[in-house]
C-alpha cells in the first residue's frame, strides 16, 4: 500500500513580481503585475453554431435560435500566448471565457507570493466562473500552451440567460462541477490515489471531446499537478513511477498512454 499522501505541495514563485509583492499589502500586489497584452476578440458569424466544440461548450443543447443568440454577442479568436495572463485576480469581471483550443490553468497568490493551482481547463471548458458573486476575479488564468479562448460578455449573456432555461441548467451543471471537484481535493487519500482521480479525470473529460482514450498529453507540470492536488512534486513523481511499473500507464516525458483504465478507476476510489 503507497504511503499517505504528503500536503502542502505549493512552491514560491521566483519571478520579480512575485517577489516584490511579498513586501506589499494583497491588494497592492494585484495592482502592481506587470500589464500584459490582452487578446483582442471580433465577431465571427455563427462562431457558436459552427463551433467544434459546441457540442461540450456552453451553448450545448441550444436550439438553432438561440444559438443565433449566442453567435451574436460571443467574441472570438482571442488567442493568448503561453504564459500570458488571460485575466488576473482583482481585475473585474465583465466576461466568461469558453477554451476554444489549447489548455489554461487557474491559480491564486497567497500573502507571501505562494502560488495555489486551482485548476486546468481543457477545450470546451468555462473560465472566469470565480469571484463572480464578488464582481472581480479571484484567481489568476495563464494558458499553459498558445491558446484561443471565446469571450461571452457576462450583462449580455445575463440578458440571455433570463430567457434560456437551457442556458442557465448549463451553467448550473459547470458549477456544481466545480463544486464536485473541490469536494473531491478535500478528500484524505494516498497519493497513488490522487493521481489517479486526476488522471481519469483528464481521460474522461478528453473522451467527452472526442479525443483520443488511450492517451494523453500531458500540458500541465508535475510540479503544477502537485501544487493542485496538494503533493510535493516527489510524491507525484513517484505515484507516477508506481502506476507504470504495475503497468497500469506508460509514461513518456508529458505523453501518457492509459494501458489499464479499470485498474486506475479501482486505485482512484481508495482513501
Amino acid at each position: 500500500m503507497p504511503s499517505p499522501a504528503r500536503r502542502g505541495g505549493t512552491r514560491m514563485l521566483q519571478s520579480d513580481r512575485v517577489r516584490a509583492s511579498i513586501a506589499e499589502t494583497p491588494q497592492s500586489t494585484v495592482r502592481a503585475i506587470a500589464t500584459q497584452q490582452s487578446p483582442s476578440f471580433r465577431q465571427v458569424a455563427q462562431a457558436c453554431s459552427r463551433c467544434v466544440m459546441v457540442g461540450q461548450c456552453l451553448p450545448a443543447g441550444l436550439t438553432a435560435d438561440e444559438l443565433q443568440r449566442m453567435d451574436d454577442i460571443v467574441g472570438v479568436n482571442g488567442q493568448c500566448r503561453r504564459g500570458n495572463d488571460l485575466y488576473r485576480a482583482g481585475d473585474a469581471i465583465e466576461a466568461l471565457y469558453a477554451v476554444r483550443s489549447g489548455s489554461f490553468k487557474s491559480y491564486r497568490l497567497s500573502e507571501t507570493g505562494e502560488e495555489h493551482v486551482t485548476g486546468f481547463f481543457l477545450p470546451g471548458d468555462l473560465l472566469g466562473l470565480d469571484g463572480l458573486h464578488k464582481g472581480t476575479h479571484a484567481s489568476f488564468a495563464v494558458p499553459l500552451e498558445d491558446s484561443v479562448v471565446c469571450r461571452f460578455p457576462l450583462e449580455k449573456l445575463d440578458d440571455i440567460m433570463a430567457e434560456t432555461p437551457r442556458l442557465t441548467r448549463k451553467m448550473t451543471r459547470v458549477v456544481s462541477r466545480e463544486l464536485d471537484n473541490q469536494i473531491e481535493r478535500a478528500r484524505n487519500r494516498t497519493a497513488d490515489a490522487a493521481v489517479s482521480a486526476f488522471l481519469l479525470d483528464l481521460r474522461e473529460r478528453m473522451v467527452t471531446r472526442g479525443f483520443d482514450a488511450g492517451h494523453l498529453s500531458l500540458k500541465m507540470s508535475r510540479r503544477d499537478i502537485g501544487n493542485h492536488l496538494r503533493l510535493r512534486i516527489e510524491t507525484v513523481s513517484r505515484a507516477f513511477s508506481r502506476l507504470r511499473d504495475q503497468g497500469i500507464i506508460d509514461v513518456d516525458g508529458r505523453s501518457l498512454r492509459f494501458l489499464d483504465p479499470d485498474r486506475l478507476r479501482t486505485l482512484a476510489r481508495q482513501d
